[in-house]
């Protein structure tokens, strides 16, 4: 006899690669004419803009930005005086084995923006992104079922509930908007720099949309009426959906990482600034699966050659978004503050027997005035890390980005500087299961077997001895009075089928 097993396929996408990718990006900045020779540097900032993805020839590649300004004192004591650049960068990921492109999901940041003075016309601007990149790529798992099992045939079944990545995409938001600048920045005001921080902080399906909603933050520095510094705020929602193929049931998770793609911020009439921008979210919805495999199978009395696969689920363990606190602390003057900023790289993830460690570290840049009006800048460099436990057949995944708008708290002598980061965890399982695909039963002679044994249980499951035997575990139960697996060393009665 032999059975088959049919084939219920499952479309579904797999993470073949998860890594941080850098590049350090440097340009010489020459002063135009009109502007005063370089005393010192005041301060560097910088705005990552994301403009492509691509995926092709067993490579991944992502492209873009970063707007750059850098502040300085001039040597004739006059006002600073601000500079701009932009500095292209391009990441690269070499990829195993595919059979077809599949989608990108990365999260690029700036991790370090600085500048120096070459000479008394001349600055160095160094810049470094770190993005961490994820490629999915689509699968169809193969899942072998029974149909019309004789009753003779025993079968063991697994149900595996598990959360798997089904669809991946990604939908833009623009942002145009009119904001008015603090009261005594109306005339002659000049930005100094500025940057945006998208957040989404609510993402469910209902039916086959996708509802997305967030904001983002603006934030920046600005000259106003004799050239004191303001700093400014603006939270600006973001709201969309996206359309989807299939419906998706109770229980679908979903992950978005968004990344700036955009960013323009126009100087108008009497203090009003014009945004232009544009946010992308990029997502991977998960669904919830009740998989049912047959993972072996005999017939009492006879000899069983069994067809087996090995099949990997893609399975999301752990998918979640958490905040978390980073600080510095350190001696600091009197004066007072105009500006802060948070760098901060991507997540480093270095793995033991037993815990992974991940270590965050960045700085804050803080522009203030002495007790002498004097405009000043100081950078906090900070570190931060948590362990999370290791298991060598999960792989982990976490990026990080701006949350709230960085500020301080002075207590004497000292400063401590505090913002927030968002961290994005994803663990993917990488094990294997083994399914049997088909079965075939030959009969065997039953003049020598016995029709009863008496048998040990020495820590082997009721199957493996039911197997082993020649009967079946509803009959060993049965003649044992068991509803629960036997005792060590209990001696059972096993009748032979």
């Amino acid at each position: 006899m032999e059975l088959q097993f049919q084939n219920k396929s499952l479309d579904c996408l797999r993470s073949i690669l998860c890594c941080v990718k850098s590049q350090e990006q440097t340009q010489e900045m020459k002063l135009p004419e009109a502007m005063p020779d370089v005393a010192k540097v005041l301060g560097a900032w910088g705005q990552c803009v994301l403009r492509s993805k691509e995926w092709h020839n067993g490579r991944m590649s992502i492209s873009g930005g970063v707007m750059a300004w850098v502040l300085y004192a001039p040597e004739d004591g006059s006002f600073p005086r601000v500079l701009e650049a932009w500095l292209p960068y391009q990441l690269h990921w070499e990829l195993p084995q595919t059979q077809r492109d599949g989608t990108i999901l990365v999260q690029p940041v700036l991790r370090r923006v600085d500048a120096r003075v070459t000479s008394a016309r001349k600055l160095m601007l160094r810049t470094c992104v770190e993005a961490l990149g994820e490629a999915l790529e689509p699968v169809r798992l193969d899942i072998f079922q029974p149909e019309r099992v004789p009753e003779s045939l025993c079968l063991l079944k697994k149900n595996y509930p598990v959360l798997i990545p089904v669809e991946a995409g990604e939908k833009t938001f623009h942002m145009e908007e009119e904001l008015q600048l603090p009261g005594d920045c109306t005339d002659g005001t000049k930005l100094i720099h500025y940057s945006l921080h998208p957040q989404i902080t609510e993402q469910k399906m209902v039916g086959n949309r996708l509802l997305l909603r967030g904001s983002a933050v603006l934030q920046g520095l600005c000259r106003g009426p004799e050239e004191n510094l303001r700093s400014f705020s603006y939270e600006i929602p973001m709201s969309a959906y996206a359309e989807l193929e299939p419906e998706f049931g109770e229980g679908t998770a979903v992950q978005v990482i968004p990344a700036v793609t955009e960013l323009e911020l126009e100087m108008m009439e009497q203090g009003k600034l014009r945004l232009n921008a544009s946010v992308v979210g990029q997502y991977l919805v998960c669904a919830r699966k009740l998989l049912e495999l047959v993972e072996d199978a005999y017939q009492p009395g006879a000899k069983t050659q069994l067809q087996t696969q090995t099949l990997q689920i893609p399975a999301i363990l752990e998918m979640e978004c958490h905040p978390v606190r980073v600080e510095a602390n350190q001696d600091f003057p009197a004066g007072e503050i105009l500006d802060v900023t948070l760098q901060a790289g991507q997540p480093e993830l270095s793995s033991g027997s037993t815990e992974t460690r991940l270590q965050l570290s960045g700085v804050f840049q803080i522009l203030y005035r002495d007790e002498g009006q004097v405009l000043q800048s100081a950078v906090l460099p900070w570190e931060q890390a948590q362990t999370l436990p290791a298991d060598a057949a999960v792989q982990l995944c976490v990026c990080a980005q701006q949350g709230e708008q960085p500020d301080t708290n002075r207590s004497g002598n000292s400063i401590q500087a505090y913002g927030t980061l968002i961290l994005r965890q994803k663990a993917i399982s990488a094990g294997n299961i083994s399914m049997v695909t088909g079965v075939e039963v030959t009969e065997e002679s039953a003049a020598d077997r016995p029709s009863l044994i008496l048998r040990r249980a020495e820590g082997e499951s009721l199957w493996e001895i039911a197997k082993a035997c020649g009967s079946t575990e509803a009959a060993i139960c049965q003649a044992n009075g068991l509803t629960q697996a036997p005792e060590p060393n209990q001696i059972l009665l096993i009748p032979v089928v």
